[in-house]
């Protein structure tokens, strides 16, 4: 059609009106009963004073509902714990639509994992609890020799272990047996080491006692804060773990007793000696 010529197609106002507005149809639907294109149908409704639309928007569709039995649905699938897929294959609908239908009819929807969720694994492998916890308390035993007796893993020894009401040996590992042994050293070395458990357990309890504070300038740094012997640690062997022959000094304080006094030697006296010349200065 040559630009500004006269449309061809002889449609009534009323007719459009009813058909495009009231009934809402398609703009291809029109196209086709009336046998124009699109931009002949919008330049006709342009014309009639009737605003195009846009159908991916604004198109209304008229799916065919299913019919199916929608309480037996709901039977199933709330008492029977059956899922969609297994209700439409019985009812002849898909999975979607048994869903869509029971949420609109008020019944709570679950999670897909929800119908086996609970359930026991059928590869569960129990053992008898009194029998483990028989073999378990034989002197010798331990948890990776239950493992190698029954072939089993770990945690289905550990839940044995909690039907049966058994608590897990405590591991020895003192001496020999702790995985920082050093069997180079001798004993005498090995009582002058202080990155023991025993000298930790120590150190602790020295610094709590005192509130983590250098008991001569106040100091509560943390990171700053040393276990000082009373008496010096290579002499007094029977007192080296008690913690009142300890007291709690920062850096600074414990290297300038030691320039003071030397590394062995000293005593209570000359700590008090020490504690008390820094008083004696500061309240000058």
């Amino acid at each position: 059609m040559a630009r500004g010529a006269q449309i061809k197609f002889a449609v009534e106002d009323s007719w459009l009106r009813n058909e495009y507005i009231t009934k809402r149809r398609r703009n291809s639907d029109l196209c086709a009963e009336l046998g124009c294109s699109m931009p002949t149908l919008l330049r006709i409704l342009k014309r009639t004073g009737i605003e195009p639309r846009d159908d991916r928007n604004a198109a209304v569709h008229h799916g065919r509902r299913v019919r199916f039995d929608l309480e037996k649905a709901a039977k199933l699938y709330v008492d029977n714990e059956w899922n969609a897929e297994r209700i439409g294959e019985l009812l002849g609908v898909n999975a979607s639509t048994i869903l869509r239908r029971l949420r609109e009819s008020g019944v709570m929807i679950r999670h897909h994992n929800d119908t086996k969720r609970g359930k026991p694994n059928h590869r569960r492998i129990d053992l008898d609890p009194q029998l483990v916890a028989l073999e378990y308390a034989k002197q010798d035993a331990d948890i990776k020799s239950l493992m190698a007796m029954f072939g089993v893993t770990k945690s289905i020894i550990r839940r044995a272990f909690d039907a049966a009401g058994v608590e897990t040996k405590k591991r020895d590992r003192d001496g020999a047996k702790n995985p920082n042994w050093r069997p180079d050293l001798t004993a005498e070395e090995r009582a002058l080491r202080r990155d023991s458990a025993k000298q930790t357990k120590w150190r602790i309890q020295v610094y709590e006692r005192d509130g983590y504070k250098c008991q001569r300038c106040g100091d509560a740094q943390g990171g700053n804060l040393n276990a000082h012997h009373v008496e010096a640690h290579c002499q007094n062997t029977k007192d080296r773990n008690d913690p009142d022959n300890g007291i709690t000094l920062c850096v600074e304080c414990h290297r300038g007793f030691h320039r003071a006094y030397g590394l062995r030697g000293f005593g209570r006296k000359q700590l008090a000696e020490w504690l008390e010349n820094y008083r004696t200065k500061n309240a000058a």
